[in-house]
């Protein structure tokens, strides 16, 4: 080492320099064309899902995990945190480093639900969360027993009010967005149907909208969001939506999500973030108008 040293001592000026230029323009040229993987000193990135495994949500996760990977040349893994209403999952994430290699995959519920059902004490979803990209809505089915004898929303609404208190309906939980939608059915049909919280949606194609049936207000479309720590730069921002926009438009990757009957829609950051604040404005009336009341 002493030998070294004194060798780089005797260095001429104008070669020490050189060197240092030398060495800074490799640097700057190495930093220009990084990837997000290489802008962090880890080798793994997680997309943490706040739903059980099989969830799709969970599923859809999976399917963007190995083009991501391979987009940033490193492992990137699923983990759920199911439980306390995806709050759990959405904190991790919000503590989280803000350098891209911790991302939450949620229901836009994270934003325009929980924060109006439960006490969130310090944490608020649309504070320490930034929203990165709308990947798919899943559309929800409105379906009847076929010994009711009616076969579209307005013949239900006749019914129901020809039979007051007669009907019942399920959902998937008190405060789920299915029951939402149908206490906001009640309240502008003017109609009384008793909830029955209930796991389990089946799907039913080539049915008109309940907007179609004239009540545009009712809609239970679920939404696929993917958010970050709120300290993001917008700079990783952007490359993360980047790299997820070029995985959904891989057409393997479109087919195997629209298989599974979810619409792709690929919105990004700016429109995300409008779209976030238009559903938690219809979700806190929606809220409100069920009686469902913070836990």
């Amino acid at each position: 080492m002493k030998s070294k040293w004194n060798k780089t001592c005797h260095l001429s000026a104008r070669q020490r320099v050189l060197g240092a230029l030398g060495a800074l323009a490799l640097v700057l040229t190495f930093g220009a064309g990084r990837s997000l993987a290489e802008d962090s000193s880890s080798k793994i990135a997680r997309i943490i899902v706040p739903f059980a495994p099989g969830a799709a949500v969970d599923v859809v996760a999976r399917m963007l995990a190995g083009p991501l990977s391979a987009q940033w040349g490193k492992s990137v893994i699923v983990e759920n945190r199911p439980g306390g209403s995806t709050l759990i999952a959405a904190e991790a994430v919000a503590r989280s480093e803000p350098d891209g290699d911790t991302l939450l995959f949620c229901l836009d519920d994270t934003f325009t639900i929980v924060p109006h059902l439960s006490k969130l004490g310090t944490f608020d979803p649309m504070k320490e969360l930034v929203p990165i990209n709308l990947i798919g809505t899943i559309p929800m089915a409105f379906v009847v027993n076929p010994s009711l004898s009616v076969d579209s929303v307005p013949a239900l609404v006749a019914y129901a009010r020809s039979h007051p208190s007669a009907l019942s309906y399920g959902s998937s939980g008190v405060g789920s967005l299915p029951n939402l939608a149908m206490e906001v059915l009640k309240s502008q049909a003017k109609i009384n149907m008793v909830h029955v919280p209930y796991r389990g949606l089946a799907p039913l194609p080539n049915v008109p909208t309940t907007a179609e049936a004239g009540y545009p207000r009712v809609d239970a479309t679920s939404h696929l969001a993917l958010a970050g720590p709120v300290r993001m730069s917008m700079e990783i921002i952007g490359r993360v939506n980047d790299a997820v926009s070029r995985a959904l438009n891989t057409p393997e990757i479109r087919k195997q999500i629209e298989a599974r009957d979810i619409v792709v829609t690929d919105m990004g950051p700016n429109s995300f973030a409008e779209e976030i604040k238009r559903l938690s404005r219809l979700n806190a009336e929606a809220v409100q108008i069920s009686g469902a009341k913070p836990e």
